[in-house]
Order: C-alpha cells, then sequence, then structure tokens
C-alpha cells in the first residue's frame, strides 16, 4: 500500500483508497497484533467515538473490495465478533524508494503555508498603508532603492 497516494495494490492492480479508508487500513496495520474495537477506530480515525457502526463497516467494505477480500473467508481483515477488526495477513514495512514530492509535502503543511501568505500579504499591506510606500516599492524593485541605498566605506562620515 502506499498512503501517501491513497494506493493498495494487490497482484500488480492498484485500487484508490479515499482518505478515510486508507487512515483505517493504516491504524489497522499499525496495531496488527491484536482485535482493533470500533470505538477505538472510530476514535483514531474520525475523531469521536460516535460514529455509527454502519460508517466503520462501510469503510472496512470498501477496503476489503480493493483487496478482493471477503468478510466470510478473509485473507486481509478479519471481523471479530463484537470486537471489532483485526489485520491477518502479514504486514511488513517497507521504506518508499520515491522522495516526498512537493504535492504532498503542500497536502500536509497547507495551513501553515497559507498561515504565512496572510502574513506576507499583512505586512506588505501594513508597510504601504499610505500609498507612498508603492513608489518606493517600485522603485526598489526596479534596481532604484532611493533612501534605501547603503554606501559602504572606511572614511568616517562628516557633518556638511
Amino acid at each position: 500500500m502506499d498512503p501517501n497516494k491513497g494506493l493498495i495494490i494487490r497482484d500488480g492492480q492498484s485500487h484508490r483508497l479515499q482518505s478515510l479508508q486508507m487512515r483505517v487500513l493504516c491504524f489497522l496495520c499499525r496495531n496488527a497484533d491484536r482485535d482493533v474495537d470500533r470505538d477505538e477506530l472510530a476514535l483514531a480515525v474520525w475523531g469521536v467515538t460516535h460514529v455509527s457502526e454502519q460508517s466503520v463497516q462501510n469503510a472496512v467494505s470498501a477496503i476489503r473490495r480493493g483487496l478482493n477480500d471477503s468478510h466470510l473467508s478473509p485473507s486481509y481483515i478479519a471481523t471479530s465478533r463484537n470486537r471489532g477488526y483485526r489485520i491477518i495477513a502479514p504486514i511488513e514495512a517497507i521504506e518508499s524508494a520515491q522522495p516526498d514530492t512537493i504535492f504532498a509535502f503542500f497536502t500536509r503543511h497547507w495551513r501553515l503555508l497559507v498561515v504565512a501568505f496572510v502574513a506576507l500579504v499583512a505586512t506588505l499591506g501594513w508597510s504601504l498603508r499610505d500609498g507612498s510606500g508603492w513608489s518606493e516599492l517600485a522603485r526598489f524593485l526596479q534596481g532604484n532603492p532611493g533612501q534605501w541605498e547603503v554606501i559602504v566605506s572606511d572614511e568616517e562620515p562628516t557633518d556638511s
């Protein structure tokens, strides 16, 4: 499976899962050594415990469809009566050979990027609030910084 891309791959065939379904599968895989009850799964994936049993079942059913698994004779996810679900297939973690893409970075950090952009716009707007800053900014960007010009000299400044 490739959680970053939302893909599960079986027998060379890939199947895309929705984000919620991938989170369910990842949580089950991280807890493959035990039964995971529905309330624990709901809290870990949905963030609440009052998720309908049908919602949990739908997510697991979608994962099973992607794996061509059956609840009657499971090969990957077993249902434990009145207890929840358990991964029964062997789990082997492998490191991805591909580094995170820029898209994955933006997907994970979009809130931080929005805050940084808003802060940049607010700072620029504050510094240019009286209107005169626009001409100074244009002069600076055109390579003629005017009053921002810095002169480096070894001579002592003199009062003229």
